[in-house]
């Protein structure tokens, strides 16, 4: 359940615009959804945070997604804000991102 509402949770603030992301399952779908668009870009989802983070600020231009007029740029702002938490990385982080990636669930529909 909490995959899901991860997902719906990222998805709807892309699409609408709004919000930020909070906690690192967001931050891990998130950046996977930048990683299906951006596939020259070196990120994986058995990264730390504080790795992921570091590798997408040396990608990102904050003056190429501001304003933030459209999904793929407003995707990039929530990113560049968010302020990594350095919890410990576990299997539904790299599940989150995998799933954004490759936009095929890893998790059974049971999981919790």
């Amino acid at each position: 359940m909490v995959p899901l509402l991860t997902k719906q949770a990222v998805d709807l603030k892309v699409r609408r615009q709004f919000s930020v992301i909070v906690g690192n399952y967001e931050f891990y779908y998130a950046l996977g959804l930048y990683s299906a668009g951006h596939p020259e870009v070196d990120l994986k989802g058995n990264m730390s945070p504080r790795e992921l983070k570091d590798a997408l600020v040396k990608e990102l231009d904050p003056q190429e997604f501001l304003p933030a007029n459209d999904p793929d740029k407003y995707l990039c702002f929530l990113l560049h804000r968010y302020r990594v938490e350095d919890d410990a990385h576990d299997q539904v982080m790299e599940g989150l991102f995998e799933w954004a990636r490759s936009g095929v669930n890893p998790f059974p529909p049971d999981a919790k």
